[in-house]
Formats: C-alpha cells, sequence, structure tokens
C-alpha cells in the first residue's frame, strides 16, 4: 500500500509486461504527485463515486514506436446555440419602467438579458461494443501471475447494469463490462477499460461482493469521458518538476 501524501515512494514502469518493470525498452518514473478527484466518494457499500487520480511524473515520458499512449474518448459532435447566420434571430428585450424622484421628470431605464452560448458534447455509451481488459488481479485459478493479463469484454447497457445494483449506479460516472466467465478480479482496480484498440473509456472500479465472476452483477468502471475537463484542467495545473527529480 501507499499513502497519497508520500508520492514519491510510488515508482511507474512503462513498456513492461510484467509487475516488476523487468523487459527490454522497460522505462521507470518516479511520481512526483498524487492528485485524487476532489469529489471522490468510498462510501461503506462500497459503490465508488469519482473513482479516478492523475499521478504526475516526476519526468515525462515520450511515445514509444509501435507501442502508443492510450488515447482519451472524443464527442461525437460539437454544437453551440448560436444562432444560424441566414436567419433572423430576436433579441430578448426586457424593459422596466418605475418613477425616479427628480423634478417630477419620468426615466424609462431600458435592460437587456442576452442567452450566453454553451458548447453541448456528446459521448458514446460504448454500449455493445466488444472491449479489453488488463491487469495484475486474481485469475480464475485463484492465483496472480507476474505477466500482464488481458481478455475481451462486453460493455453492457447501463440501464441493465443499473438493475442488477439495484438502481444505485449512475450512468454518466458508471459503465460496465464483462464476458462469460470474464471479469475484472482483485488487484485490477485502476486497470484500462479499451475499445478499438487503445481508446481508454473506463478505469477499474469495484465488483460484486459475491465474486469476481457474478453474472447477477457485472463490474463496474469509472467512465472516462466525464472527466475529460478535470484531466485537462488537472494536467495544465500540476506540469512536471523543472529539476526532474
Amino acid at each position: 500500500m501507499f499513502s497519497v501524501n508520500s508520492p514519491k515512494n510510488i515508482k511507474i514502469f512503462i513498456n513492461s509486461l510484467n509487475n516488476y518493470g523487468e523487459g527490454t525498452g522497460s522505462i521507470a518514473r518516479n511520481v512526483f504527485k498524487f492528485i485524487l478527484h476532489p469529489q471522490f466518494v468510498a462510501p461503506i457499500d462500497m459503490l465508488y463515486r469519482n473513482d479516478i487520480a492523475l499521478l504526475v511524473l516526476n519526468r515525462p515520458v515520450q511515445a514509444i514506436v509501435n507501442i502508443p499512449f492510450v488515447r482519451l474518448p472524443t464527442a461525437l459532435m460539437t454544437t453551440t446555440n448560436r444562432p444560424n447566420p441566414t436567419r433572423t434571430t430576436p433579441r430578448l428585450t426586457t424593459r422596466t419602467t418605475r418613477k425616479v424622484i427628480t423634478t417630477s421628470k419620468i426615466r424609462t431605464i431600458r435592460t437587456t438579458t442576452r442567452k450566453r452560448a454553451a458548447n453541448l458534447r456528446t459521448f458514446s455509451t460504448y454500449s455493445k461494443q466488444p472491449a479489453t481488459i488488463t491487469g495484475w488481479g486474481i485469475t480464475e485459478s485463484g492465483s496472480t501471475l507476474a505477466t500482464l493479463q488481458k481478455a475481451n469484454v462486453t460493455v453492457y447497457d447501463i440501464d441493465v447494469c443499473n438493475k442488477q445494483w439495484n438502481r444505485q449506479l449512475n450512468g454518466s460516472i458508471h459503465v460496465c463490462a464483462a464476458q462469460s466467465n470474464t471479469a475484472i478480479c482483485l488487484g485490477d482496480s485502476g486497470g484500462p477499460l479499451l475499445v478499438n484498440g487503445n481508446v481508454q473509456i473506463g478505469i477499474s472500479s469495484f465488483i460484486s461482493d459475491n465474486g469476481c465472476n457474478d453474472p447477477t452483477r457485472f463490474p463496474v468502471f469509472t467512465r472516462v469521458s466525464t472527466y475529460l475537463g478535470w484531466i485537462a484542467a488537472t494536467m495544465a495545473n500540476n506540469p512536471p518538476p523543472a529539476s526532474g527529480k
């Protein structure tokens, strides 16, 4: 276990399938800062909310040939409520008239109300799409392996999962995925849920109390697309240290 208050005790290995960080081309980095989402909640029922964190490394890492970084989800479309230039949109105007005691004259005060343009981004739910999970957690035999394991799963509709979890999930922050006899398990927390090769749409969060491969309650992941704004802002405000230590 590690403490978020002592992140420099954490070491990260990149480009290694071994949980000890061994292998040709393996890269090691120390952790400069551990940033937990400010609204993270770990209730007694263990149905985590906002279960996401970022690690600031002591030095940047460059993408390696044939081993690219994971990609974050992208919006299906971007729209605004700006008026169509080919149409005439009336300006919303409110007139308020009141008497002001100044030599018996009546003044008219005119106020104008304008609507702000809001960017609306829509993301796929990835329902029914094939996906991949990876991790070093407990396997079907009840043991763990030193080599990274991966498996193919299916992303399920959030309504299906919500029924399984007694309507306690939140579709905006949760996504679930599994397959017959295949699921994340203890030790896989924090691992990715990937679609289209390297698009990370989820982070392993929690499983059923009845075991890893409980067909009545699929494992739940943090829905990454909801946190893209927080990720971007946190990265911008927390660059790696200039010293590289």
